[in-house]
């Protein structure tokens, strides 16, 4: 390991240290968060294929935990007593 690395790693590691903050400003009504995100990380984000246009029901839910953002994630539980 050499001293340029070890000083990345360390700078890297106590990046938690540094002052951080975050002011969360609601949407104007009409604006479309999606568009704002999509502007700044448009380049690097891929391409959305579906659009969820309601969120909160168990279609919808379930819909995002199997076939969208949790996919990845899920894992088979077996119950055992």
């Amino acid at each position: 390991i050499t001293f340029t690395s070890t000083l990345g790693i360390l700078f890297e590691e106590n990046l938690h240290r540094l002052p951080y903050y975050q002011r969360n400003a609601a949407f104007a009504p009409g604006e479309d968060p999606v568009e704002y995100v999509m502007s700044y990380v448009g380049d690097v984000f891929p391409h959305v294929n579906q659009i969820y246009r309601e969120k909160t029901s168990d279609e919808a839910c379930t819909q995002l935990a199997f076939f969208g953002l949790g996919a990845h994630r899920i894992e088979v539980e077996t119950e055992t007593r």
